[in-house]
């Protein structure tokens, strides 16, 4: 008795630590890269049933219902909500969406398991932890699959030490400076995150000319941008789609 007790606690130690290692990023990682696996074959099969309609719409002279069922083809496929289907896939669409939900369930589950793991983690009573989560299984019940994130080149080790760029900047739209509006923040392994009323999170790499980063951004709206960051030493600049930001080290 007294082995198995131990036995037991053991094993509730070890289920700790693993909440505690876990991050919302890993757990949308391993749910997107489960649920890609176990969409391809339901994705396969309803554009091989679809491509023989969408061939008969274009013999039958509607290219306008053909180009219909095309986008609405990879919206199904995507998981995105096709409000009126056209009438030659509406049945196709329910019997997908059915078999889609069955082909995510075991990803689902253990992504939704490992939530409330870390929930009930040390971890979870952090605000930006839960905040982070709230999105994850958002993304989940929704029965969506986000677009895995590019892994860019790491930049050289240390690279950011070693050219003595700071790592945390503050965030203006004045050359003034006379008003933050928020903070970026840079990172030795490539990935930065910008904090203000429109957050977003990218990747950054060198490039021929030390002061200069060439910058991928995601937005909140999901919408790519592509800039640099031009140094110079505790001053930068970045020019965005909404204007030229300006920087200055913390």
């Amino acid at each position: 008795m007294k082995s198995f007790v131990i036995l037991l606690l053991l094993t509730s130690a070890f289920v700790g630590l693993l909440s505690a290692a876990d991050t919302p990023e890993a757990i949308a990682a391993d749910y997107r890269a489960k649920a890609s696996v176990a969409l391809e074959s339901v994705n396969m099969t309803l554009e091989k049933a679809t491509l023989p309609i969408i061939a008969n719409l274009v013999k039958d002279g509607d290219t306008v219902g053909a180009d219909q069922v095309k986008t609405q083809l990879k919206a199904q496929q995507k998981g995105e909500s096709v409000i009126s289907p056209h009438p030659k896939v509406a049945n196709l669409f329910v019997l997908y969406d059915s078999a889609r939900l069955k082909a995510l369930e075991p990803a689902r589950k253990s992504a939704v398991a490992r939530i409330d793991a870390l929930l009930s983690s040390s971890s979870g009573k952090k605000l930006e932890i839960v905040e982070s989560l709230v999105k994850v299984r958002a993304e989940i019940q929704s029965g969506a699959v986000a677009d895995a994130p590019s892994v860019p080149s790491a930049p050289p080790r240390n690279f950011l030490r070693k050219n003595k760029i700071p790592t945390r900047w503050g965030y203006y739209l004045s050359v003034r400076y006379d008003k933050r509006y928020g903070t970026l923040i840079l990172k030795e392994d490539g990935t930065l995150s910008i904090e203000t009323a429109s957050p977003g999170v990218g990747t950054w790499t060198v490039t021929s000319n030390p002061t200069i980063l060439a910058v991928d951004i995601k937005n909140a709206d999901n919408s790519p941008e592509k800039t640099e960051i031009v140094l110079n030493g505790a001053e930068a600049v970045m020019k965005r789609k909404s204007g030229v930001r300006y920087l200055k080290a913390d």
